[in-house]
């Protein structure tokens, strides 16, 4: 090493052993335990650990975040510990964390076969296809998809649906109530997710299934299914026959038509009424022509 180097180096720790002598008299220490000190060993005490922040949660609506506020129009989401919370505003929301109503609480997940749209879990067709949805919640505007919906007995309470309530619904649209209480729906659901009670038109039908839809040759049977008609067949109705021509004074409806019976050989004074030999019908009597004399005289 260079003589300088080592002078520099020696005076250094000259001084660090002046300062530390110093420090351990003011601190009533052995130059042995300065450094224990140092790593936090006084005495013969452990080191006190850091302690550990707490998760800030979502206390409710307000302008600090980092005490879990966030602001009405938006939802509330945690970070992590000795964070403050994010505040969602609809444009930043997602099925996963959905406003809720945007009152500045907890953002939610939306339930299976919603979607977030402005803040709320909303049911249609895009995403209940094979269900039904229940009527908006009127404070959070929350939707419930109702999977299978046709010929389904709810348990739970929704908007406009009570506990025990016998729905029909498909296709995303709003259930129908068939009935209520607990009670057992006695109908059959359409294809379309309508009530139907017992029969109606060709839907047949019970026990909240689908009805089924009977042909022009079935009938709905007692047992409520659709059964074969094996009734005769109806012969057809002949037609009407054409009206009768109406006929003169002196005239008759003879086979069909009208005939003068005054002066017609066949039909002499009634129909059918034939003049024989020379006889000629006139006035509507048969008779003999009036022989001629000679001579022009008779």
């Amino acid at each position: 090493m260079d003589p300088k180097q080592f002078d520099k180096l020696a005076a250094s720790v000259g001084r660090r052993t002046i300062l530390g002598g110093a420090l351990a008299g003011i601190l009533g220490l052995g130059t042995a335990t300065l450094a224990d000190a140092a790593k936090g060993k006084v005495a013969g005490k452990k080191k006190t650990k850091q302690r550990v922040g707490k998760e800030v949660i979502c206390t409710g609506p307000g302008a600090n975040p980092l005490l879990g506020q966030c602001p009405v129009g938006t939802c509330c989401v945690p970070t992590g510990p000795t964070q403050p919370v994010s505040c969602l505003t609809p444009a930043q929301q997602t099925t996963a964390f959905c406003g809720n109503g945007n009152t500045g609480g907890p953002c939610i997940a939306c339930p299976t076969g919603t979607r977030c749209v402005a803040g709320s879990c909303v049911c249609d067709a895009t995403t209940c296809q094979n269900g039904c949805c229940t009527t908006a919640d009127p404070v959070t505007g929350r939707q419930q998809c109702i999977q299978n919906g046709s010929g389904q007995a709810v348990q739970t309470a929704f908007p406009g649906i009570p506990a025990g309530s016998f729905v029909c619904g498909t296709g995303g649209g709003i259930c129908n109530v068939c009935s209520t209480g607990g009670q057992t729906f006695s109908g059959c659901c359409t294809a379309q997710g309508a009530c139907i009670a017992g029969t109606a038109g060709s839907n047949c039908g019970t026990s909240g299934l689908t009805c089924q839809v009977c042909t022009v040759n079935q009938t709905c049977g007692l047992n409520q299914q659709c059964s074969n008609n094996f009734a005769p067949p109806v012969p057809p109705v002949p037609p009407a026959p054409a009206p009768a021509p109406v006929c003169g004074s002196t005239q008759r409806l003879c086979g069909g038509i009208c005939v003068d019976i005054l002066n017609n050989n066949l039909n002499c004074g009634a129909c059918n009424f034939v003049c024989g030999g020379r006889k000629r019908c006139s006035g509507g009597t048969c008779r003999r022509p009036r022989r001629r004399r000679r001579g022009g005289r008779n």
